[in-house]
């Protein structure tokens, strides 16, 4: 990601796009602030399948085959369409084989692939891709409550309404385990 091309953009369409006086006292680091900001945000997009590697590397023996379940994690991303911020939900079921994760590694994943601009039912997608294809599990269950601010702010104007996702693979597919996680995560 080039920052300085960010910020040197920025300076363009804060100055001769919105008329933006850049000589303000609070508006003289905005541009180099934004790049930084979009450098954070975005961070999914640069070496995504080293960092996913990097999280996945460590995992435990175990004999356990019950759901593994984190609840409640709480991301952000950013709209494709408008570049508005999302403020996702994310429940995550798993079904380990003969290895499972530390429990601080599927949020880790989960915060790493919100790091970039995409549609909220790829984002859910690729959380059970990711799992099921790299980490080899009998079965991953993701659902996903997006806040999507191009609907909260502009356009529609819809601040209370939310949009849910769902994907599941494996062992999951069958709608009794599909049902016991969704009753879980109540």
């Amino acid at each position: 990601m080039n920052a300085m091309l960010i910020e040197e953009k920025m300076v363009e369409i804060l100055k001769d796009g919105l008329g933006i006086d850049l000589n303000d006292e609070n508006f003289k680091e905005t541009p180099k602030r934004i790049a930084k900001t979009y450098k954070e945000i975005f961070a999914g997009l640069d070496n995504v399948n080293e960092e996913i590697d990097k999280i996945l590397c460590k995992a435990f023996p175990s004999h356990y085959d019950g759901v593994v379940t984190i609840k409640n994690i709480k991301v952000y991303s950013m709209c494709p369409h408008h570049f508005l911020p999302v403020e996702y939900n994310v429940n995550v079921g798993v079904i380990y084989k003969d290895k499972m994760l530390g429990l601080s590694k599927i949020p880790r994943l989960v915060k790493l692939l919100a790091k970039k601009p995409e549609l909220q039912e790829t984002f859910t997608q690729n959380i059970v891709d990711v799992l099921f294809g790299k980490l080899k599990v009998k079965g991953a269950i993701v659902t996903v409550d997006g806040v999507h601010y191009c609907m909260k702010m502009r356009g529609v104007e819809q601040g209370e309404s939310s949009c849910f996702t769902s994907s599941r693979v494996g062992v999951f597919a069958k709608k009794d385990l599909e049902m016991k996680f969704l009753e879980m995560i109540k």
